[in-house]
């Protein structure tokens, strides 16, 4: 139950999404079956990440309900905008913050990939910053299921000289 904006099962702040059915319908008919982004879609792929486990920079599903008229889904709530805003106001970011960043996006779509998920729209945009000024991956309408990783492509195997996440080969047309 949500009063407030509050969670009452949690007693969390959360964000709203609201998919009005009769919309869908007629975006779905538009675009005979074959849409690029899907908020349904999107919704069954954030259910799929909770089932397994979620992970710490994914946003996370607190829950979905609907009526006649509407689905609502609720979120996390990320206080602190985009990630795109963020770095627009400031011009940039200093080396070791947008480090950070990095590193907390590469930790979450690793999270996405180990449980057989492929983003497929990562832009600063669909970064989120929690409370914590944390990076959180949003937006999975373009989301596809995959077969999970089987490694990490974070830490070297142990013993590999130079390490490249995913090897490199010359192509016809590379200089």
């Amino acid at each position: 139950r949500l009063v407030n904006g509050i969670w009452q099962a949690t007693g969390t702040l959360v964000a709203i999404k609201c998919i009005e059915r009769a919309k869908y319908v007629l975006m779905v008919e538009r675009h005979a079956g074959g849409l690029n982004e899907d908020p349904i879609k999107e919704v069954a792929v954030m259910q799929l990440i909770a089932t397994r486990g979620g992970a710490r920079h994914v946003l996370g599903l607190v829950g979905c309900f609907a009526d006649d008229q509407t689905v609502y889904v609720a979120l996390p709530f990320c206080p602190n905008g985009d990630l795109f805003a963020y770095v627009e106001e400031r011009g940039g970011l200093p080396q070791p913050t947008a480090f950070a960043y990095f590193q907390q996006i590469i930790h979450g779509v690793e999270a996405l990939h180990a449980k057989g998920i492929a983003h497929h729209d990562m832009s600063l945009e669909n970064i989120m910053l929690d409370a914590d000024w944390c990076a959180v991956i949003i937006d999975f309408g373009m989301a596809v299921k995959t077969t999970p990783a089987q490694r990490s492509f974070l830490a070297p195997p142990r013993n590999a000289g130079n390490y490249f996440a995913v090897p490199l080969r010359a192509r016809r047309g590379w200089p």
